[in-house]
């Protein structure tokens, strides 16, 4: 591989790593504000992309090194071991989803995630989708598997951050109904509610 090939792969990865710090900030601090615990639990995701993020740093400079005397036939096998390590923490990182979504469903929460809450888990799902798609174009630019793999780790948090959008919006839409009804049984009689409902 070439030293143009290992320049964009740390390029497209610390990009990645920028967004992903950035991403994990901005969820879990409008998590905590907004009381959303799927938001937190999707910004601590965002920072495990930072884990795979290294992989790839660090293993680029071995996977791309010249073939020499003890590995006449190049170092490939890094850039399979860098794919194996990403797969693993893909698969930490959905037990760990589920975990939290688990104890998220068996605890009661009296928060009212809003609109902001909202804003923040549909701008992770386009700009995680932005990253994928460029990773992966860069990916078979220079057909690197271990920068795909890195590419679809950026797939797994826009389509993490999909159900806490849709969450969000489904609480919003059923506390708005709650209310609506709570008014309508106060203010109009039996008859008046049905028409109206």
């Amino acid at each position: 591989m070439s030293k143009t090939a290992v320049k964009l792969i740390q390029k497209v990865t610390w990009v990645g790593s920028i967004a992903n710090i950035a991403l994990a900030f901005i969820k879990i601090t409008v998590g905590k504000l907004t009381g959303s615990q799927a938001l937190i639990a999707d910004g601590v995701h965002s920072f495990s992309d930072l884990v795979t993020d290294t992989a790839i740093i660090i293993g680029s400079r071995y996977w791309t090194a010249p073939a020499d005397t003890e590995h006449p036939y190049g170092h490939g096998r890094f850039e399979t071991l860098t794919n194996i390590f990403i797969g693993f923490i893909l698969a930490i990182v959905g037990i760990g989803i589920g975990w939290d979504s688990l104890h998220s469903i068996s605890t009661q929460s009296h928060s009212q995630p809003g609109i902001l809450a909202f804003s923040a888990a549909v701008a992770s799902i386009v700009v995680k989708e932005a990253l994928y798609r460029w990773t992966a174009i860069q990916a078979k630019s220079i057909n690197s598997r271990a920068l795909y793999a890195n590419a679809w780790h950026h797939r797994s948090d826009a389509l993490s951050s999909l159900p806490v959008a849709i969450a969000v919006i489904a609480k919003l839409f059923f506390s708005y109904l709650s209310l609506f009804r709570s008014n309508c049984s106060i203010n109009c009689n039996g008859n008046d509610f049905k028409s109206i409902v």
